[in-house]
């Protein structure tokens, strides 16, 4: 119901004050900020999990994604109080329980970096990098962020598969590049998952012609 929309804007909030706080903690090297913005998203999806309730059938579909092996990326749609950054949550948890995996998970508007595409794809590309063992430079023009998340991508591998889980890709900065979906790959690597929502319509054209899987949540 509409109530969901406060209870992301609540975790949202808590989110951000968190992270605040840690990062006058942390040290100021590289290792501190992809972890506090892990870390930061990872709580953002432990608060809202809370308020998933039912709705196995949806968690199921996107389980059968995952494993599904499909080159294809997916679009969870569903208007604003419907229910899917809880159900993108509890998605991503539960991927995150299979020990092999590598997740990483963004719920846009947890952290002031999420809300804008190169914060955006910076910290997703620093996060799977440090993950593999990967350690190049991470740029800031966006451009050269959308080539470099599809090589992190192309990372996985049969033993340690990648899922990315990127929530509300709608509230992503107005007039941002990133709102039109360029950086969604046309196929996704062997043994990578995207897994992306947002609102019915909103960036569906753009990746429309990438033909990704679509799960409407009403």
């Amino acid at each position: 119901g509409p109530g969901l929309d406060l209870d992301r804007f609540c975790a949202q909030i808590k989110a951000r004050l968190s992270t605040a706080i840690a990062e006058r903690l942390a040290l100021d090297d590289a290792t501190d900020r992809v972890s506090l913005e892990a870390d930061a998203h990872r709580r953002f999806a432990d608060n809202l999990s809370r308020f998933f309730t039912g709705r196995q059938e949806l968690l199921g579909e996107i389980d059968r994604h995952l494993d599904s092996g499909t080159t294809r990326s997916m679009v969870v749609q569903g208007a604003s109080g419907s229910g899917k950054s809880s159900l993108m949550a509890a998605a991503a948890l539960r991927a995150a329980e299979h020990p092999a995996r590598v997740v990483a998970m963004r719920f846009i508007g947890a952290t002031s970096d999420s809300t804008h595409g190169s914060g955006l794809l910076g910290g997703l590309c620093r996060q799977i990098g440090a993950a593999y063992g990967v350690a190049d430079p991470v740029p800031d023009d966006l451009q050269e962020l959308v080539d470099l998340f599809s090589s992190r991508l192309a990372l996985a591998t049969a033993d340690r598969p990648l899922v990315v889980f990127i929530d509300a890709v709608d509230q992503l900065t107005a007039g941002d590049a990133a709102r039109r979906l360029t950086w969604l790959p046309a196929e996704v690597p062997e043994h990578a998952t995207v897994v992306i929502s947002t609102l019915p319509g909103d960036t569906f054209d753009a990746a429309g012609s990438r033909s990704p899987d679509v799960l409407d949540v009403e």
